[in-house]
């Protein structure tokens, strides 16, 4: 079995990707490169021993060749992830067309449903009308308590209700606009900014403890096990 070692390497400038792996007790260095040939990109995989002493033994060229056919059929979820962004990289270098991202998970749909009076209107229907997060799931239960302590704090002191503008994710934190009419209500604004403060440390995809990343100029914060994924592409 195709152990990983860290997560692969990953040059969007040179189009290659490489990683380190351990198998039947021996470590070895893969690098992969996506070939360009008519109106097609595919990836391709050299396999090496490295990191010990038998690195000095050069194993049979069929050990090598299955390694690397193994890689590319069957990738850890790490690497699949990785090698979609590699070839997305390559296609749009190439001048090909790039197929869109898979539309956001509508995570949305039971928190607007859950918080009417925050989000009037009702989830974003077939027509454009309608609300529509702009986030991944991980930061669900953030904004799920956020709007619950909104409408506490809105029923208990007889406040105006806040109607959320926006919910999205903007240099790599969750982004929540909202109107509370003539009023400006300091400790409802303290929970958006709080809750927003916890996103930068939040994995977008999962909800697990995350750090900020930047990649490909994008910042974004990922858990360990979800540092190439995107979040409309789970």
């Amino acid at each position: 079995m195709i152990e990983l070692s860290g997560h692969p390497l990953v040059d969007h400038i040179d189009l290659r990707a490489a990683l380190s792996f351990r198998f039947a007790a021996r470590n070895w260095r893969a690098t992969i490169k996506p070939v360009h040939k008519l109106d097609a990109v595919h990836l391709e995989a050299t396999v090496r021993p490295s990191g010990d002493l038998m690195s000095k033994i050069d194993p049979a060229p069929a050990i090598c060749q299955m390694l690397a056919e193994e890689l590319l059929s069957n990738p850890p979820p790490v690497l699949a992830a990785a090698l979609n962004a590699l070839l997305r990289s390559c296609m749009k270098a190439s001048g090909l067309y790039v197929p869109p991202e898979p539309e956001f998970e509508r995570f949305d749909i039971s928190l607007i449903a859950k918080h009417p009076k925050i989000f009037p209107g009702g989830p974003r229907s077939p027509d454009g009308r309608g609300w529509f997060f702009e986030c991944g799931p991980g930061w669900a239960n953030l904004i799920d308590t956020l709007c619950c302590r909104i409408q506490q704090r809105v029923d208990g002191c007889g406040l105006e209700q806040v109607v959320a503008t926006h919910v999205k994710e903007k240099f790599g934190t969750l982004r929540f606009g909202f109107q509370q009419g003539q009023q400006d209500d300091q400790r409802i604004a303290g929970m958006v900014e709080m809750a927003c403060a916890v996103s930068a440390h939040t994995c977008e995809i999962c909800g697990a403890i995350g750090t900020r990343i930047t990649e490909d100029s994008w910042q974004r914060v990922r858990c360990a096990d979800h540092r190439y994924k995107s979040a409309t592409g789970i």
